[in-house]
Parts: C-alpha cells; sequence; structure tokens
C-alpha cells in the first residue's frame, strides 16, 4: 500500500511540474523538489497522513480480529462458520466487522461426541436427536448379527456327557466368511492398486515426459488448476487496480502515459500501433456491433449493453483451463467451449468438458481421467508456464515490496534512513522491535504460524512499555501484566474490547482539526462556498486565489488575505475581526450585513464591492482605490481614507466619526444623508461631486 502512495504522490507532482515536459526535465525537477540526496520526501498533508496511518490501523486490527475469531470457529458448525464469513465479507468497516465477531461469540457451541476406548479400539456413541416415527423393532438378546445384516436365530442344544449349553447356528455359514486379522502394521492401498491399465499407462507416459523435462516437483492436477486460478485473480486485481489509478489519473487532469510507465513493463506495453490499422479495426467491429443488433432485433431478441459486450463468432474454445468468469459480458456466436480441461462450466461447456465425456464413456475411472489432465498440462507446457507466470509476479511482488529511488536508495522504512529522517528516539524504537523480535520462543512462533498472534510475557511487556523502552508507559504495563494471570484475563478481556468496539461510532486516530493549521498557501478555491465554514476563514490565507465562492454565516477572527484575490466572492452575515486585506484585489465582491472590525484594506484595489449594512470599525482604506463601492447603511468609525482614491463610490445614510480623507480624490461622489464628525478634508478633491442633508461638525 505504501509504494502506491508514493507513486501516486510522485505522479501528482509530475501533474504539477508539466504536462508536456520531457522525462530529463521531469526527473531534473523530481531531484530539485522532492529529493535531498539522500531521499525522497513528499508532501504530505497532515490529514492525508492521518487517513493513510488510519488505514493501516484498521487493517492490522481486522486481521487480529479475524485470527482471534478463527479459535472461536474451530468449535462451531458449519453452517454458522458459513454465516461468519458472509457477514465479514459484507463489512467494510471495523466497526461491522467487530460486530460480526460479537455475534460469532455468543453462538453456542456445537455439542461434542463421546469416545468411550476400551483397550485399542474406539467406540462412537451419539444419541440421534430426531426419533422415526416407526416402531423400532428389538430383536431378542439371543441373536447375533452377521456380516450380511441378517439376524440368525441360534438353537440350544445339549452336546457331550457334561451336558455343556452350546447355541448353534441354525443356518449354514457362507462359505467366505470375513476374519478379524490383527496387526502391528497396515499398509493403505496406493494410486496403482485403483487404477485401470489404461490409467497405469497413462501415468507411465506422463513419467516419462516429466523426467526427460527433468522435474524434480511433481503437483497434481487439482494443485495446477489451483495456482492458475490464483495467478488469473492477481493479474484480475492488479488490472482493475491499474484501472482505477488510470481513472483518478485523468480525473485530476494528469496524463496517464506518465502513469502507466510507473507501473506497465515498458517491454510489454510498448507494441507499435499504428494510427491507420487501429481506425479500421475500430470501423470493422462497429459494423460487426451494428449487424449483430440488427439480427437480434429482426429475432425479436434484446441485448443491452452490446456496445459493451465481447462478440465471438466462430471462435471455439479448445482446452479451456478456467471457465470464462466474463460470460455476462460475452456474446458467443458458434463458439462453444470444446474439451474444457476443468467441469465447472455451464450448459453446452458442461457438457463438451473433457471430464464430463471421459465419466460417460466409463472407460477410465477418475484417478486416470486426473493423470490424463496432468499428462496434457505436462505435453502442452501448460505446467511449464504457470510456473514462469508465478515466478514473474513474485519477481515483480518482490521489486515493488522492494522498490528504489532515484540513486539506489529504498523507497522503505529501513534502520538507517528511520534514524535519518526522524532522528535517534524512532531508531530506538526500531531496536527495541529487534530485540523483542529475538527474545520470542518456540511456542510463540509457532502460535504466530498457527493462529496469526502471539501472547508476550512479562519480560518482553518490559522490553516495549519498561523504563528503558522508547515507549515507556508504566500504566499500560501495569495494566497488560494483570491480564496475563489467569490465563483466560486476557480473552474476556478481548471480548469486552470488541462488545464496545461494536457499539462504537468511530474507530482509528482523528483527524487533524481544521482550525489547527496555522495557514493556507497554494490552495485556490473556486466554486467552494464557504457556508458556516469559520474555521477555514480564520486563518491565513495566502497565494490562494477565491473565486466565485460565497462567504456565508462565517464570521472569521485572525483570518487575513494576502495576495489572494477575490472575484464574484459575496459575504453574507459573516462578520471579520483583524482579517485585514494585504496586496488582496477584490472584485465583484459585496459585504452584505457583515460587520467590519480591525479590518484595514492595504494595497488592495476593488471594482464594485458595495458595503450594505456593514459597519466598519477602525477598518482604513489605505493605497486601494475603489471604483463603484458604494457604502449603503454601514456607519463609520475610524476609518480613514488614506491616499486612496474612489470613483462612483457614494456614502448613503452612512454617518461616520474620526473619519478622514487625506489624500484620497474622490470622482463622481456623493454624500447622501449622511452627518459626519471630525473627519476632514485633507488634501482630497472633489471633482464632480453632490452632497445632500449631510451636515459636518468639526470637519
Amino acid at each position: 500500500m505504501f509504494h502506491i502512495v508514493v507513486l501516486f504522490s510522485l505522479i501528482l507532482f509530475v501533474k504539477m511540474i508539466s504536462v508536456e515536459n520531457s522525462e530529463e526535465e521531469i526527473s531534473y525537477s523530481l531531484k530539485k523538489h522532492l529529493y535531498d540526496g539522500n531521499k525522497i520526501v513528499l508532501p504530505l498533508s497532515k490529514n492525508a497522513s492521518v487517513q493513510l496511518l488510519n488505514h493501516w490501523i484498521q487493517q492490522a486490527t481486522s486481521g487480529f480480529m479475524a485470527a482471534f475469531a478463527r479459535k472461536r470457529m474451530e468449535s462451531l458448525s458449519s453452517r454458522n462458520n458459513e454465516k461468519f464469513h458472509h457477514c465479514s465479507k459484507e463489512a467494510n468497516s471495523i466497526i461491522k466487522h467487530a460486530k460480526c465477531i460479537v455475534d460469532l461469540l455468543m453462538l453456542k457451541k456445537i455439542e461434542r461426541i463421546k469416545i468411550h476406548q476400551f483397550g485399542n479400539t474406539k467406540r462412537e456413541y451419539k444419541m440421534p436427536k430426531n426419533f422415526s416415527i416407526r416402531k423400532i423393532k428389538l430383536r431378542k438378546p439371543d441373536q447375533k448379527i452377521d456380516r450380511n445384516r441378517k439376524y440368525l436365530p441360534n438353537v440350544d442344544q445339549w452336546i457331550g456327557a457334561f451336558h455343556l449349553l452350546r447355541h448353534k447356528r441354525a443356518v449354514e455359514k457362507p462359505k467366505q466368511m470375513i476374519k478379524r486379522v490383527n496387526k502391528d502394521s497396515y499398509q493403505l492401498l496406493t494410486d496403482k492398486d485403483t487404477m485401470t491399465a489404461l490409467g497405469m499407462i497413462i501415468r507411465g507416459a506422463k513419467k516419462t515426459l516429466q523426467k526427460l523435462k527433468h522435474r524434480k516437483i511433481f503437483k497434481p492436477w487439482s494443485v495446477t488448476i489451483s495456482e492458475i486460478r490464483h495467478l488469473a485473480m492477481q493479474m484480475k486485481k492488479r488490472k482493475e487496480l491499474l484501472n482505477m489509478f488510470r481513472t483518478k489519473a485523468q480525473n485530476n487532469g494528469i496524463n496517464s502515459s506518465y502513469f502507466e510507465k510507473f507501473l506497465i513493463d515498458s517491454k510489454e506495453e510498448k507494441i507499435p500501433r499504428k494510427n491507420d490499422r487501429m481506425q479500421l479495426a475500430k470501423s470493422f467491429s462497429k459494423l460487426l456491433r451494428e449487424a449483430v443488433q440488427i439480427v437480434l432485433s429482426l429475432s425479436n431478441q434484446s441485448s443491452p449493453n452490446l456496445h459493451n459486450k465481447t462478440i465471438r463468432i466462430a471462435s471455439p474454445r479448445f482446452f479451456s483451463i478456467l471457465p470464462d468468469d466474463n460470460a455476462q459480458n460475452t456474446m458467443n456466436l458458434l463458439s462453444p467451449s470444446i474439451l474444457s480441461l476443468h467441469n465447472e462450466g455451464k450448459d453446452l461447456e458442461s457438457k463438451l468438458s473433457m471430464s464430463r465425456m471421459l465419466g460417460t464413456s466409463k472407460l477410465i475411472n477418475e484417478q486416470d481421467q486426473n493423470e490424463l489432465l496432468e499428462l496434457i498440462a505436462e505435453a502442452s507446457g501448460l505446467t511449464d508456464a504457470a510456473q514462469q507466470i508465478h515466478q514473474k509476479f513474485e519477481m515483480e511482488n518482490n521489486n515493488m515490496h522492494h522498490v528504489k529511488g532515484i540513486d539506489g536508495q529504498p523507497l522503505y522504512f529501513t534502520k538507517q534512513n528511520v534514524s535519518e529522517l526522524y532522528g535517534k528516539i524512532e531508531g530506538d524504537k526500531v531496536d527495541t522491535f529487534e530485540k523483542l523480535y529475538k527474545t520470542l520462543n518456540k511456542r510463540q512462533i509457532g502460535k504466530m504460524n498457527v493462529t496469526g498472534y502471539a501472547v508476550l510475557n512479562k519480560r518482553q511487556l518490559k522490553l516495549i512499555y519498561g523504563q528503558q523502552s522508547p515507549y515507556y508507559h508504566p500504566i499500560a504495563l501495569k495494566r497488560l501484566s494483570k491480564l496475563l494471570e489467569p490465563s483466560d484475563r486476557l480473552r474476556k478481556s478481548l471480548e469486552i474490547d470488541l462488545k464496545k468496539l461494536a457499539e462504537s461510532e468511530d474507530f482509528g486516530l482523528r483527524k487533524v482539526h481544521k482550525r489547527q493549521k496555522r495557514s493556507l498557501f497554494f490552495s485556490p478555491f473556486v466554486l467552494s462556498p464557504f457556508i458556516s465554514d469559520a474555521e477555514n476563514l480564520s486563518q491565513p490565507i495566502v497565494l490562494s486565489p477565491i473565486v466565485l465562492s460565497p462567504v456565508v454565516l462565517s464570521p472569521a477572527i485572525l483570518g487575513p488575505f494576502i495576495l489572494s484575490p477575490w472575484i464574484f466572492n459575496p459575504v453574507l452575515l459573516s462578520p471579520r475581526i483583524l482579517a485585514p486585506f494585504i496586496l488582496n484585489p477584490f472584485i465583484f465582491s459585496p459585504l452584505v450585513l457583515s460587520p467590519l472590525a480591525l479590518h484595514p484594506f492595504i494595497l488592495s484595489p476593488g471594482i464594485f464591492n458595495p458595503l450594505i449594512l456593514s459597519p466598519l470599525t477602525l477598518s482604513p482604506f489605505i493605497l486601494s482605490p475603489q471604483v463603484a463601492t458604494p457604502i449603503i447603511l454601514s456607519p463609520m468609525i475610524l476609518n480613514p481614507l488614506i491616499f486612496n482614491p474612489m470613483v462612483l463610490s457614494p456614502i448613503i445614510l452612512s454617518p461616520f466619526l474620526l473619519s478622514p480623507l487625506v489624500y484620497s480624490p474622490q470622482c463622481l461622489f456623493a454624500l447622501l444623508i449622511s452627518p459626519h464628525i471630525l473627519s476632514p478634508l485633507v488634501q482630497s478633491p472633489l471633482s464632480n461631486s453632490t452632497i445632500f442633508l449631510s451636515p459636518s461638525i468639526l470637519s
């Protein structure tokens, strides 16, 4: 998972550099911005880091819960186990998974069968749950059951002079009787004993072929099919993952060619494709689909989503290894599957499968069929191909888990780079876990291999949480040490914690609160309205243009805007305190019912930004020319205009106090019903201006 995150982050950075740059320029930019000579440092936000850590924590917790539930499943019936598997498969969160396990813990254990032992033999006794309605006939005590399942009555006779009572059989014994034989050892029947002559010939031919290929490991047909199926699932998952990331890359405007260079082998994907041939193939495919659609319409049949289906015409499949998993998206016309090597097909594919036809002919038995399939797999090279694909996948997975950087440095955590990145404390944590691995005994390792987890002893707990450990936590050490005695206390505590987890609403690390962010840099907002979002606006916003993003019911404190132009951003019912505009032009951004206090406008020119019902206090306009910015019903106190020319910006019904105009000429200006006190005009000429019902005092 980590290498995928690293890869996607690198691709996002490639987009930020340029889409049209050459590979050399991209490599140089990566080294310049992300590489410091020893390591690659990716720019990852705190919330993204928390999200990634949460994913890892939830995966680890889910794995432990599954291992914990496995032991409980051993004492339950297969039906209950199937229910649990279905519940776990449907669970899409850690809390739902915990609920499945809690339901599993509440189930009753299956009743055990009592086994009574007499000498070297064992007898099982199990009471039947349901009795038949028919009356059970009891046999007489003197009746014995013969091997042929018949009751044989005994006849009593006096034998000899001593008048010994002897039971004599009333019927003659069969010629061949099964006798009980006691032996020190026995030998099971081998495969040769159950094979026919033809099967032994097939097996001999298979072994001869394997010797010619110098094959040392022999796998049965079922194992080969299982491995091929597993490889097919891996290839399908990898393809789905590639398509998912390609879609995300295209949605983010990233050129998918860069993405494919990282994820796809260049030797496989560099296939020469001529545009003319591709266009011809597309035209022929389109014509063929239209013809099929017409034929289906004439026959009163419908096939939805025909354009997304694969059409196979006169293309039968011979000796297919696996069934077609994509049968719903495939239309077969005269293309049956013949002599398939599996028996999982449907309809005609199942009837024409090799195992079905051989079984119908009754020439060979099931064991011979498996030998024949193994011979076909060896002769056709299927086993070799599966082995090569498996080795290739192992090599690719190994390369992905041990991916290297620009100069060959590992992109995964090692003791050395952890110490370089995070200091001595994090390096000591790696040392602590290395010491822990060395203290694991054989019993703990065996437990981990069988159940997936093991319980630490007191000495190991002290190593992790003791005073000499970087994870020093005396409370945790004391609490966990108490759970070790008695032995079932830990299990009960885990069950209680699982129940609490199932009843909770959230699990994992909390996201970093937005208020904790100190500032926003290089984060443009387009069509992103701020509605009841005081947290985002109560922080410095730098070099982040805001376009078509109205601010509604979002008061702001200590949220200056610096070099972040506003365009078409009305502000409604959003008072602002100590949130100046510095080098921040704003256009068509009216303020309505939004008082401003300690909110100076410095070097922030504006066009058509009316202030309506928005009182201003200590919010001067300094070197911020305004055009068509009327002030309506907005009283002003200590709100001077300094070196701030204005055009078409009347003041209407807005009294003001201690708000002089200093070197701020006004053109096409009007002062309507706006009395003012101690607000003189200092070197601020008025041209084409009108003053109506606006008395002045000491101005």
